[in-house]
């Protein structure tokens, strides 16, 4: 014997948990049939009826991770990769990346929250000693409710949790989610009515909870030439087929919201801007959506994903595309213990250094209808550093085959050139082209062949 005494040694385990927002997380039946995402020709027309059924069925689904991929466009992929690409692996030893993927149809109050609540204690239970929450979308209200529910504060991983990064999360609620609610417009593989039918099904909340909270004017009219609002909590809601106790939920899941936010835990958030976005319905002869000119990520208004005192930093995207901002990503690391802290307090050139070139093109992710023969839609191209002289910028489209995921052809079904100014970062433009339904690749590029391409799913005028 020696006489030295040997101690434990500590292990510490860091773990980054990704909340995925609602459509994020891939759902499967008990019987293990895939339910969501749809594959690239369900996203052009709609589901199977068997998937679209199951979707209906109030029974849960079970959750089986992260939609990272739907045709050939990156959902979560990307993120995902890049937080791995930080050191934290998915079964990693003392940096670790964990999915915590939900049924996005139920209660975030009292179904989702609570399952999310028994993976944290299983994480810490397994040695986790802190809690990083990164959240997308939905994703960050589920993250909310976690710390701010007092049914959670007294759990051992609750004290664990060193901060929440939300990004396009619509705290004050989005709009967009009310039409989709009255039918108006469906998603990739799920068409308006079906979406519609939602609003009648009393366990599948969460859609509602998407909804602006109550003293929101959402819906505008106007009587005797004054400008007045109806209230969704208060009469229009139930005259137009939403269930009481589900727009009840709505009022619990913000009075959680509106409690103080635990004070050992740091918080951070990310908005999208650049594209027209829903932020109120009219009626005026009829109930139409209003969109206001580069007010928010398409989905999210910028008012709603940046209304809390949280520090904010604000980057031009779509509402899933701008998780491929290289910024948020530089950012992200910077939040999550990395040593570019330059790229948030820095301005954008500062932060840069001499990186060469880049581009990000962004369109709506869950594709988009035609209308009377075309597709009409807004795109964003986002550069890495401004412009030091005026260049002349392509784009193209090329249609994909959806089983393959090829061109068929190498001619362009439509090609257009825009003048990009000195010092210009962002710019939002229209795209109008003759397309049918289907899939297809966007690309831009500039006379040095930097590119970006993205993903455009075409389809058919909701039903």
């Amino acid at each position: 014997m020696s006489g030295l005494l040997l101690l434990p040694r500590v292990y510490t385990m860091e773990v980054v948990c990704f909340l995925p927002g609602i459509l994020g997380s891939e759902l499967h039946t008990e019987a293990g049939v895939r339910v969501w995402p749809p594959t690239a020709s369900e996203a052009i027309t709609q589901l199977e009826d068997h998937k679209i059924a199951a979707l209906l069925d109030e029974t849960p689904l079970n959750p089986v991770g992260a939609v990272e991929r739907v045709c050939v466009k990156n959902i979560y992929r990307g993120l995902i990769g890049a937080i791995e690409d930080m050191g934290f692996a998915r079964r990693g030893q003392q940096r670790q990346l964990s999915i915590l993927a939900y049924d996005w149809r139920l209660d975030i109050v009292d179904e989702i929250a609570p399952k999310v609540a028994e993976t944290l204690s299983q994480l810490v239970n397994d040695g986790a000693t802190r809690l990083h929450l990164v959240a997308h979308s939905m994703g960050g209200l589920v993250g909310r409710v976690l710390l701010q529910d007092p049914r959670y504060k007294d759990e051992q991983w609750h004290g664990k949790v060193a901060q929440l990064i939300t990004i396009a999360t619509p705290f004050k609620g989005a709009p967009l989610t009310m039409a989709r609610l009255l039918g108006m417009e469906g998603v990739s593989g799920i068409p308006a009515t079906v979406f519609a039918s939602l609003r009648g099904k009393a366990r599948l909340r969460a859609p509602y909870q998407l909804l602006p909270p109550p003293g929101t004017p959402m819906v505008w009219t106007i009587e005797g030439g004054t400008i007045r609002t109806r209230d969704l909590y208060n009469g229009f809601g139930t005259d137009n087929g939403f269930l009481s106790d589900s727009l009840a939920s709505v009022e619990r899941l913000h009075a959680i919201l509106d409690t103080s936010w635990p004070s050992h835990i740091a918080t951070f958030q990310f908005a999208g801007t650049g594209f027209k976005t829903v932020t109120r319905l009219a009626h005026h002869s009829d109930l139409h959506r209003v969109t206001d000119e580069n007010s928010g990520d398409e989905t999210v208004p910028l008012s709603s994903a940046t209304s809390t005192t949280a520090p904010t930093m604000i980057l031009s995207g779509e509402h899933l595309d701008i998780i491929n901002n290289r910024k948020l990503r530089r950012a992200l690391g910077a939040l999550l213990g990395g040593d570019d802290a330059a790229v948030i307090f820095a301005a954008d050139e500062a932060a840069m250094g001499d990186e060469a070139q880049e581009l990000q093109l962004s369109l709506p992710v869950l594709g988009v209808t035609l209308t009377n023969g075309m597709v009409t839609t807004e795109a964003l191209l986002t550069l890495h550093r401004p412009l030091a002289e005026d260049q002349m910028l392509t784009i193209e489209i090329f249609e994909l085959n959806p089983r393959t995921e090829k061109p068929v052809a190498t001619t362009p079904r439509y090609c257009r050139q825009i003048t990009l100014n000195k010092g210009a970062g962002d710019l939002t433009f229209r795209l109008i082209a003759e397309l049918t339904p289907g899939l297809y690749r966007v690309t831009a590029t500039m006379p040095d062949k930097t590119n970006a391409e993205t993903a455009l799913i075409v389809r058919n005028a909701d039903r």
